[in-house]
């Protein structure tokens, strides 16, 4: 459902971008990057992490940690805060998506990481297909990010 979300938000930030007045590449992977920032990594994970805050048991189960234990909760916490910054990013773009998109690339590269080492450890096998999805839900968002402040910067700095 994620992987769909964010698909929907990058067709939005195109959609976006074709309708203004400025067409330019900057201006498409600027409002692409705005729109997987505010979306998924601001308002759809903002819910997460209140849900984590008032549903603790759920989010404890997918840790694996007991329901209540302080990570939990710092988690639920960090998600919250990190999603603020992200929502931010629709008002103060420019310099500032620097900030957001270091902190979630960072997050969802550590989320691939753990997602492989859980497995690992619970003893299941990684197979090509879950490490496939792994990498489509986790670190492809990394890459997007990353890549799309790296291509609305350089195309500003051009124009």
């Amino acid at each position: 459902m994620w992987f769909l979300f964010w698909v929907m938000l990058l067709v939005g930030g195109v959609m976006h971008a074709r309708l203004g007045s400025d067409k330019s590449p900057g201006r498409l992977a600027e409002l692409c990057l705005v729109y997987l920032l505010v979306g998924y990594c601001g308002v759809g994970t903002m819910l997460l992490g209140i849900a984590a805050l008032v549903h603790g048991a759920q989010l404890a189960a997918h840790l694996g940690v007991p329901a209540g234990n302080p990570i939990q909760v710092w988690t639920g916490f960090a998600i919250v805060g990190m999603s603020a910054t992200a929502i931010l990013g629709a008002w103060l773009r420019g310099n500032y998506l620097i900030g957001p998109v270091v902190t979630w690339a960072i997050f969802f590269a550590g989320a691939t990481y753990a997602h492989l080492h859980a497995d690992a450890v619970r003893g299941h096998e990684t197979s090509a297909m879950s490490a496939a999805w792994i990498f489509a839900t986790h670190a492809l968002i990394s890459v997007l990010l990353v890549t799309l402040l790296l291509m609305s910067r350089a195309a500003g700095r051009r124009g």
